[in-house]
């Protein structure tokens, strides 16, 4: 294994390797990390993700994230682009499980988990800072070597906008010819980029959005139906999410009744940060672009063409002893652990997707060992986004509401006077959590003529 810095990184060497402006594959691909451009004016800097961006200890990577085709393919990528590695195999990834995906009679690379059938959907949340942690930017170089390896499926599938349960329903509907009305789809594949998914978040807690439901309901492809305005069904599904956030809004705006329903562990975290400086960032070559679609376009029809994935002799053993030990986290009920819920069942997709793009139905070590690395990774992420000491901006504003008032006690209408009358109750309830665990006040239990009146205590 290449060494690492504190972050992960190779060491920095004594002279850039000078691949011109072409970037040939095979070469890229013999360093094993990715490679360094010098083009004009070209200002390097490899080390440019920050020491913390806030509290908490950030994740490390190793080489064995970016493996096959996909790694090869961001290694490549990362020498035009000041974008994370990370950000742009997390694109990749949740693109090209969307691409693969067949239909409901069991069509398409899938696994077996028990007697259900489950497709190999991979949902990303990107976490990184506004503006300086270059989600989109990695988005973007990700997304034209997808666009160019089918455009035409690309063209249909890839969309934004995630408003209501009931207008995702009505997107992949089936058509109903008898009924005389227009619409409905016999495409029912969809990856949906979502670079601001705090929005999302702030609509699946309008009072009666039935958002979070359906996005739970997506992950495991099967049907959807929406019975509240119309009669409208989708009699299967295969979408992938991509989402980007910051962690301030994450921490601020989750419910904790989404948190232990479990619609934030459909997906993988991942921290992401600028990796480097470009002043002049050199363009992708027309032959560059093609090559890499090609490449991409390849592993996508090879996926396409297997069916169920089980593992290896040496596969299952490997699982069994090293990944599942140390990837599941069940037996913990903190935040972020209630995060990564699904980091197994994700770790098991993710295998074998990479086993799909390589042609094959059996999960081998290699392609376990470069899921773990990645699973590993997302599991730090939810550990430094739950970090002691993060930023809370609603308990800030609780606090403050609390000594413009001059409060030593509070009850649960006070809390929601301080939000203007405006909070929902699964939001009210995580608050008043997280006011006990800040530990400046306590809860009491207060004894009425009627039911027990709970109230907060300044300690």
């Amino acid at each position: 294994m290449t060494p690492t810095t504190e972050h992960g990184f190779p060491p920095e060497p004594d002279e850039p390797p000078d691949y011109g402006n072409d970037c040939e594959r095979s070469e890229i691909a013999k360093e094993g990390a990715y490679a360094q451009v010098r083009v004009g004016n070209f200002a390097r800097n490899d080390r440019v993700r920050s020491a913390d961006k806030g509290v908490g200890k950030l994740p490390l990577r190793t080489d064995d994230l970016f493996y096959g085709p996909l790694g090869d393919i961001v290694n490549v990528a990362a020498g035009y682009t000041e974008a994370d590695r990370v950000a742009m195999l997390a694109t990749l990834i949740t693109g090209v499980s969307a691409f693969t995906g067949g239909g409901n009679q069991g069509e398409g690379p899938h696994i077996k988990i028990g007697p259900d059938r489950s497709p190999l959907l991979l949902w990303f949340l990107i976490f990184g800072s506004s503006g300086t942690g270059r989600k989109g930017t990695a988005t973007s170089v990700a997304n034209v070597f997808l666009k160019r390896a089918d455009p035409v499926l690309a063209s249909e599938i890839i969309t934004s906008g995630m408003s209501s349960g009931e207008g995702t329903v009505n997107l992949l509907k089936d058509p109903d010819p008898d009924s005389g009305k227009p619409g409905g789809t016999h495409e029912k594949r969809l990856f949906i980029i979502e670079e601001e998914f705090a929005s999302v978040i702030a609509k699946s807690n309008y009072q009666g959005s039935t958002l979070s439901a359906t996005i739970r309901l997506l992950h495991s492809g099967g049907p959807i139906a929406n019975l509240k305005t119309e009669r409208a069904r989708a009699s299967w599904t295969h979408v992938s999410i991509l989402a980007h956030m910051t962690r301030k809004e994450f921490v601020s705006c989750y419910s904790a009744k989404d948190m232990s329903g479990g619609t934030y562990n459909r997906f993988v975290p991942v921290y992401v940060d600028r990796e480097k400086v470009m002043t002049r960032p050199p363009v992708m070559t027309e032959k560059l672009i093609t090559e890499q679609a090609d490449i991409l376009r390849l592993a996508i029809n090879r996926a396409r063409n297997v069916g169920l994935i089980d593992f290896s002799d040496a596969g299952g053993q490997y699982w069994d002893t090293v990944v599942h030990p140390d990837i599941d986290v069940t037996e913990d009920d903190s935040p972020a652990s209630e995060f990564t819920r699904r980091a197994t069942t994700n770790c098991w997709r993710l295998a074998a997707l990479y086993a799909a793009l390589d042609g094959e139905s059996l999960i081998d070590v290699r392609h376990l060992k470069a899921a773990h690395a990645l699973v590993r990774y997302s599991l730090d992420t939810a550990a430094w986004v739950f970090a002691p000491g993060v930023s809370d901006p609603e308990l800030e504003k609780l606090f403050r509401y609390i000594d413009e008032k001059g409060l030593t006690k509070l009850a649960r209408t006070d809390i929601t006077r301080a939000f203007g009358n405006r909070i929902k109750a699964d939001r009210l309830d995580a608050l008043c959590e997280r006011l006990v665990e800040s530990r400046k006040f306590r809860q009491v239990t207060v004894p009425t003529k009627g039911r027990p009146r709970e109230e907060f205590h300044r300690c």
